[in-house]
């Protein structure tokens, strides 16, 4: 894995509190900046302190969704990866993610409880290298 620090800023987007605050303590836990937002409006508001390396964004949002959020940081962040979760995967999802360039599409919920097994760290060990 690369070294992982404060350069590396991970802005996580998800309306489950518990969700938002467990994907900030294992991505701090192993040396990440991670950024919360509990709405698609909010990850906007936020995208202006920039950069960041990656986002996390759940699919289903009140308001803005995951992807509306995922096309405005694509733009904001051209070479940042983009990881989609979402509790109710489907292929027409998949396909919209896949065609906004989404690094990947992972399905809740996702165990985090061994680092090396997880599935949510892998991906993103993928990306950050």
């Amino acid at each position: 894995m690369p070294e992982a620090g404060p350069q590396q800023r991970i802005l996580a987007v998800d309306d489950e509190e518990g969700i938002r605050y467990a994907l900030k303590r294992l991505l701090s836990k192993i040396g990440y900046s991670v950024i919360l937002a509990k709405s698609g409006e909010e990850a906007l508001e936020l995208m202006k302190e920039g950069p960041f390396h990656l986002l996390l964004a759940d699919l289903k949002l009140p308001g803005l969704d995951g992807l509306e959020v995922a096309r405005h940081f694509k733009s904001s962040f051209p070479q940042a990866g983009i990881l989609v979760l979402t509790g109710i995967p489907s292929p027409e999802t998949a396909r919209q993610a896949a065609d906004l360039g989404v690094f990947d599409y992972l399905a809740k919920p996702f165990d985090c409880g061994q680092r090396p097994h997880c599935e949510l760290c892998f991906q993103m060990e993928l990306f950050l290298k």
